[in-house]
């Protein structure tokens, strides 16, 4: 059998895909949420409102800003909560395996997103003089010129040879015989720059004619910068002001944050080693190629799919497939470690994937698909470790954790339930605005006059939600499930609030 191994604690630094989103929700992770509404034992929270009104493209019933559009917003969730119950505990939804697969995938994948707060964002310290030297430079926008060196011992070399001479910029590249030419761009402090490059330009303040680098950006790219000079955006009202300031604090906390957690993730994975039995990986290659080869084709259509519909095709490993079914009980890799040795099948692989799918690093195109497979098996592994953690913490029960299965979860079965609903309906020819008013509103009516004794909604509250009219759809990158929220609930236009009763303080809150 022939085998490669990768030590973890070193590879598993190239990306972490835990996101630091809970960064700027206190109210959430305090557990302080704001309820809007509830529907016998299922809540709606502020933060759920919010995210399924703006988070997601809403339908052209309730896409304004109006008081109306509002009432159509709370009136489609507290539907997609009593369509949820309405399903029961045993619908066909929840029988399903990969409908399960993918809601504890959802559900560690908030874990982990919990995990990296508090080992992340919750550790940040600030020093208020380097805050304040960052907010310096701000408002600059650069004016740059810059060239890249392959060759990380090369750049150093010639850095050490010029360095403090004036004309070093230009000395380094006519001695580094290089064919590539002199680029020109601007770069701000909103460029979506690596974090090496901003942090090198926005740390202190640099001079005109002063050249940065080399900045090793990977294996092959040393760049050299020179500073040609910039233009400052200055800024006067107290609002500006206040808005750049946190703007800076906000990136600064993101940045460490991330160190903090790369540091933790290394400890956590600092003694395992993966090792991959190169013959039957070269079969999962085989098998998973074509999906993901053509993933770039279908990519926008499924995210269509996933915005208006919480549905997407995803890939398999399938049992029915006779190559895999030749495969299955092989060894696919090995992980050694403190606690010693474990196997992992392709079927036991399989069961780990279906719950979390394949995140591919970001990547120039100049990897192979089996190169970046690997790379991605291991993320995977190191997600399972990292959810362990959060489990053995507890936070599959923390409110956030459970608010946000659940929420997907109703979202889910809702839409079977609907789906079921309408099959009794010839539906041929007709448009989704003919479907809402012709079928569904009279059936969600009906469903919210039979649960008004079980409902209660937080007026005060609902009154002071402020809409925008801006279509958004938020995803995340580097994660399984990028989508943050469910789908908005296409079910009423229905836009009065003539059921229910007024929600008492004591039961306002989360």
């Amino acid at each position: 059998m022939v085998n490669f191994k990768i030590n973890l604690s070193i590879f598993f630094l190239l990306y972490l895909s835990a996101g630091c989103l809970l960064a700027n929700d206190k109210s959430t992770v305090q557990g302080n949420e704001i309820i809007i509404a509830k529907v016998d034992s299922k809540q709606i929270t502020l933060d759920d409102f919010i995210r399924r009104a703006e988070y997601t493209i809403r339908p052209v019933w309730c896409k304004g800003d109006l008081y109306h559009h509002k009432k159509i917003i709370l009136n489609s969730l507290i539907a997609e909560k009593i369509l949820s119950i309405e399903a029961g505990d045993e619908n066909e939804a929840i029988r399903s395996e990969m409908f399960s697969n993918m809601i504890a995938g959802l559900k560690g994948q908030k874990m982990r997103e919990l995990l990296s707060y508090y080992e992340g964002v919750a550790k940040v310290k600030h020093d208020t003089n380097e805050l304040k030297q960052i907010y310096s430079v701000a408002g600059r926008t650069y004016n740059l010129e810059y060239f890249n060196i392959p060759n990380s011992e090369e750049a150093n070399n010639l850095a050490k040879k010029y360095s403090g001479k004036d004309s070093s910029f230009k000395e380094i590249y006519k001695s580094s015989f290089i064919s590539d030419s002199v680029y020109e761009r601007e770069v701000s402090w909103s460029s979506p720059e690596s974090k090496i490059i901003h942090k090198a330009l926005f740390s202190q303040k640099l001079r005109k004619n002063q050249v940065i680098g080399p900045l090793n950006i990977n294996d092959t790219t040393n760049l050299f910068i020179n500073i040609k000079g910039w233009n400052d955006r200055v800024v006067f009202t107290e609002k500006d002001i206040s808005e750049r300031w946190n703007d800076v604090k906000e990136k600064v906390t993101r940045e460490k944050a991330d160190s903090i957690y790369e540091a933790f993730v290394l400890q956590v994975m600092a003694d395992k080693k993966i090792t991959f039995n190169v013959d039957v990986f070269n079969e999962v290659v085989m098998l998973l190629a074509p999906y993901y080869l053509n993933m770039k084709k279908k990519s926008e259509d499924d995210f269509l799919k996933l915005a208006y519909n919480n549905n997407l095709e995803v890939p398999e490993l399938k049992q029915s497939s006779s190559d895999y079914n030749e495969i299955k009980n092989e060894i696919l890799f090995t992980i050694t470690g403190e606690a010693g040795s474990e196997d992992w099948t392709v079927a036991g692989f399989k069961k780990l994937f279906d719950k979390h799918p394949l995140v591919f690093r970001k990547d120039d195109g100049g990897n192979k698909f089996a190169a970046r497979l690997r790379f991605a098996i291991v993320d995977l592994v190191r997600d399972k470790y990292l959810t362990d953690v959060a489990y053995q913490r507890g936070y599959d029960k923390d409110k956030i954790v459970v608010n946000y299965e659940q929420s997907w979860l109703d979202a889910g079965v809702a839409f079977y339930r609907k789906q079921e609903y309408l099959k009794n309906f010839d539906l041929a020819g007709k448009n989704e605005i003919e479907i809402v008013e012709g079928y569904l509103n009279p059936y969600i009516e009906k469903l919210l006059k039979k649960y008004s004794d079980k409902i209660e909604i937080n007026v005060e509250e609902f009154e002071k939600i402020k809409l925008t009219r801006t279509d958004m759809f938020v995803i995340q990158e580097q994660v399984p499930y990028p989508v943050y929220v469910p789908g908005f609930p296409q079910l009423t236009s229905y836009n009065k609030l003539d059921y229910g009763k007024k929600m008492t303080v004591e039961n306002s809150r989360n």
